[in-house]
């Protein structure tokens, strides 16, 4: 005999697959559905078994309304058709009667209850009629008939009464009672009743199952109440629930099988709940057969179903910030953001002994595929901003993204504007024993691909920093406007306005006598005199490396700052860019250093001597940059040395245009 709480209440059939274990509430919804169909033999105790698909289509109010008027036309066959064709007994006038409720109608009557009209319009009776189709019901049959009968109600001169043409379009309304007692009213066995409250309105029932399973098939992504109303708005022309109300309805559809909470940030959040214990409850209470290739897709099902379940609650996963460098170059990090039973389904895989990188690559490319709209997997990003870097090509990036291994190009950009905005004019770890310099330049960029005019020809600067720094904290994953952009990369233009620019006499302070000893100054005659004793030393690269060893500062780090949309020669340009690099030094905590080329350094140097001591810009240290000081130095011994041969010994190395060239005074006079 069947375990009767194995056995379904509604089809009376064993519940072997597809079946839910109902709780209180959902056997006290099987019971006022039950009792609304008057059906006494449906009766379900907690704990018992039901079949998805019976419940659903045993409680669906739609359902339940049809059932009854098919139940009741059955029933009352024979006496509708006596009852609803009394007006067979004389020919029905459409000029004086009422083609709703059957009554005679008072034309007289402009106001009130009883006001009625003629029909004036073709179109109306297009209209009746997709009514009845949408009421399906014994009055649409009836009205549906005398339609079908007068073919047009406008030549017929057809009258109706309003209250009977309000009541027949809403849904859930029978003809008015103040009709149902007079000649010719058509007499309904089974006429609705207006209930206490609003009508249930069934074109809200169908968008809301429709939005229950636009959520059934989202379930990987993260989706919020608010979005379900607004989805919801969406397939029905921008008319919904309210976000209390969809909770209450969703609470109601699905019952014990979501939660609503707040997850990563984001507030009500509704997820299904599914645990490896029912994943496993289901895969061993399903029916076994003897076909073995049936059997280990089952076992391969309930294996992703497992692994899809980690991977929805690990904790790592969020898209409110990218990954830091730190963590994209980190194995560890890698492998520990794939859940553990994708990796050891992936080591199982794996025949190499050491993949780490590949499983964390395929594992990373798994996770963002498994919960595209929740997931920034690191590996994914970072080979998107990496590609993007080199080859700054949206088609190899979109290629890798189409196969899984990338992030999209949108993504990509998303992630350097949030970069640009999130870093600003900050130099990280920027502190007293870190030198930091600023490096000005012009800047050359042919911009006709974008615009179709000329170059672009501006100042650009940049930050170094010695030793070299890096950003620890992450970028916030935001939406970035222009707005954003510009506020963060604009530099005020100051106007440089002097009657006489001149370069004045410049008076140098007189340098500390700075007594250090270099411990390398004798290490070239130690070298050469240890060499006839034979003893075991290096190489000269050797020793030097052994002298300076842990005294290199290490490598520098170059941060890009915004750029100046001005000809760099423009006074009012350089300017700019010092006041820019002394206020943003001083924010530092730093002395401002600022290197040019030789023509801006001058002009540069022009401005600072023209300045009062009390100025902002008195403090600036004005560097030349390291090649053209060499022309300079250059171009003096080439003065100095002039008719003595050198340059003819410097040809026999270099070619005589590079010789003249370096000979010259050009580089050591400053441009105009």
């Amino acid at each position: 005999m069947d375990d009767p709480l194995k056995t379904c209440p509604i089809c009376n059939e064993p519940c072997d697959v597809e079946f839910n274990t109902l709780g209180k509430k959902g056997c006290a919804r099987i019971k006022d559905s039950s009792q609304r169909r008057q059906n006494r033999t449906v009766q379900p105790t907690v704990g018992q078994r039901v079949h998805i698909e019976c419940r659903r289509d045993y409680t669906n109010d739609n359902n339940i309304e049809k059932d009854l008027r098919q139940q009741n036309r059955d029933t009352d066959k024979t006496e509708l058709g006596e009852r609803s064709t009394r007006s067979k007994q004389h020919r029905f006038d459409f000029a004086s009667c009422c083609f709703f409720c059957g009554t005679r109608v008072n034309l007289s009557k402009t106001r009130g209850p009883d006001e009625a009209y003629r029909v004036r319009t073709l179109s109306l009776q297009t209209e009746i009629l997709k009514k009845c189709d949408e009421r399906n019901d014994e009055w649409a049959d009836i009205v549906k008939g005398k339609l079908e009968f007068a073919r047009d109600l406008h030549a017929a001169d057809a009258v109706y009464h309003i209250t009977c043409n309000c009541n027949f379009r809403a849904l859930g309304l029978s003809i008015p009672k103040r009709y149902n007692d007079k000649p010719g009213a058509y007499a309904l066995t089974n006429a609705p009743s207006r209930s206490v409250g609003r009508p249930p309105d069934t074109e809200k029932l169908e968008v809301f199952e429709k939005t229950a399973e636009y959520l059934i098939n989202h379930d990987d992504e993260q989706i919020t109440i608010g979005e379900l109303v607004q989805k919801m708005q969406e397939f029905n022309g921008g008319v919904g629930y309210t976000t209390k109300w969809m909770k209450e309805k969703l609470l109601e559809r699905f019952d014990e099988k979501i939660i609503i909470a707040n997850i990563l940030g984001k507030s009500n959040v509704v997820t299904f709940r599914t645990t490896a214990k029912s994943i496993l409850h289901d895969f061993y209470n399903s029916p076994k057969t003897n076909d073995d290739e049936s059997e280990k897709l089952k076992l391969v099902k309930a294996a992703a179903a497992l692994i899809k379940n980690e991977i929805k609650a690990a904790s790592a996963t969020t898209n409110k910030e990218y990954p830091t460098s730190e963590d994209i170059s980190s194995g560890a990090y890698n492998l520990d953001f794939v859940p553990q039973s994708l990796q050891l389904f992936l080591r199982l895989i794996f025949s190499e002994k050491d993949a780490d990188n590949k499983i964390a690559s395929v594992g990373q490319a798994i996770v963002q595929a498994a919960r595209p709209r929740v997931v920034i997997a690191p590996l994914q990003i970072g080979l998107g901003v990496q590609m993007h870097h080199h080859f700054g090509s949206r088609y190899l990036i979109d290629v890798l993204n189409a196969m899984g291994f990338s992030s999209s190009y949108t993504e990509v950009q998303r992630f350097e504007a949030n970069a640009a905005v999130s870093q600003s004019t900050d130099i990280p770890g920027c502190a007293k024993n870190v030198i930091l310099q600023y490096v000005a330049d012009n800047v050359d960029h042919n911009s006709c691909t974008l615009d179709g005019y000329n170059s672009f020809h501006g100042m650009g600067m940049i930050a170094t920093t010695t030793p070299g720094t890096r950003r620890t904290t992450p970028i916030p994953r935001l939406d970035v406007t222009s707005k954003d952009s510009k506020e963060n990369g604009t530099i005020d233009i100051v106007y440089f306005q002097s009657k006489a620019v001149h370069f004045g006499n410049t008076t140098y302070r007189e340098l500390k006598n700075l007594r250090a000893v270099d411990p390398s100054i004798h290490l070239d005659v130690l070298w050469k005199v240890v060499w006839p004793l034979k003893p075991a030393r290096p190489s000269w690269s050797g020793t030097m490396q052994a002298v300076h060893n842990d005294r290199h500062p290490g490598k520098s780090s170059v941060f890009f700052l915004p750029m100046i949309d001005m000809n760099p020669g423009d006074l009012t340009c350089i300017h700019s860019t010092l006041l820019f690099t002394a206020k943003e030094a001083k924010r530092h905590g730093s002395t401002p250093v600022l290197t040019f080329d030789q023509p801006l350094f001058w002009k540069a140097h022009e401005i600072v001597a023209n300045k009062p001591d009390d100025a902002d810009l008195a403090s600036i240290v004005l560097r030349l940059e390291g090649f053209h000081m060499e022309m300079s130095f250059l171009g003096c011994i080439g003065r100095l040395m002039e008719g003595s041969g050198l340059q003819e010994v410097l040809e026999l190395t270099y070619a005589p245009t590079a010789v003249n060239y370096m000979l010259s005074r050009q580089g050591s006079v400053p441009s105009s």
